[in-house]
């Protein structure tokens, strides 16, 4: 799998997927990578299927960059380009995690989802000086 290479694309990977879905992650009273229905997380969007773990549950980046270290049959390809990418990314992808998603739920779902996902989401683009997602239609 090719992986995002700049903030760029994976704030653009991340927004276009969250926008499709049209809801964020969460399953069991909590946020999820990947849930039963198929959804996806801001981060867990960019976790090839084929190199998903649920190991990687109930941890933020860190976490999943432990799972992915710890767990033996993760050392090897594919799995060291999914470790490439967090460790890479780990500061970004943990502000998204928390941002993009986690704080919609911890903000007790302020509004509909979409306009909370345009406000934030635009707010984070200016945060880190990227070019702010603009919705195509759903």
């Amino acid at each position: 799998m090719t992986y995002p290479e700049t903030q760029q694309e994976i704030y653009d990977t991340v927004m276009n997927h969250l926008w499709k879905q049209g809801k964020i992650a969460y399953e069991n009273s909590a946020c999820r990578y990947r849930t039963e229905d198929g959804s996806k997380c801001a981060v867990g969007c960019l976790i090839p299927d084929n190199l998903y773990n649920n190991l990687f549950e109930s941890s933020g980046v860190h976490g999943v960059i432990a799972t992915l270290l710890d767990t033996p049959k993760f050392q090897i390809s594919p799995y060291d380009e999914l470790l490439d990418f967090f460790k890479r990314n780990e500061i970004f992808l943990s502000v998204i995690q928390r941002d993009l998603h986690d704080d919609f739920m911890n903000l007790g779902s302020p509004g509909p989802y979409r306009e909370w996902l345009l406000r934030r989401g635009t707010r984070f683009a200016e945060n880190f000086y990227l070019k702010p997602f603009v919705p195509s239609e759903v």
